[in-house]
């Protein structure tokens, strides 16, 4: 597993997100319920907190999305918008040291994300 630090993945302080990001990080610490993921508002007054028991991280900002019209006649483009997607990672069916995703018959699968917003 190589380290985020000192790269334009390290986001272990608060800086502005302004680059194409496409990435999935693979989350330190032990599985189980636990804070992953921290926005906040360019003005400072809204939070952002990703809460999960998943051993990855999808952060995707669209940078590469073409521009369109949605409701209204709102236009919709590149580096609107972000997305924090915990799951497990892409490619586990292959790789035996990642958590494996296969569901057995009679299993059930269970997993937690919340996304939770605070006022400051």
């Amino acid at each position: 597993m190589l380290s985020s630090a000192g790269t334009k993945y390290d986001f272990n302080a608060l800086r502005q997100i302004g680059e194409d990001y496409e990435i999935n990080f693979v989350l330190k610490g032990p599985r189980g319920l636990r804070p992953v993921a921290r926005l906040v508002s360019p003005h400072r007054d809204l939070e952002m907190a990703v809460i999960t028991d998943q051993p990855g991280l999808l952060f995707y900002t669209g940078a590469g999305l073409p521009e369109a019209r949605g409701l209204d006649g709102q236009v919709h483009g590149p580096s609107l918008g972000i997305c924090l997607e915990a799951a497990g990672f892409a490619d586990s069916v292959n790789r035996p040291h990642f958590p494996s995703p296969v569901l057995r018959p009679g299993e059930t699968y269970r997993n937690i994300c919340e996304y939770r917003f605070t006022a400051l």
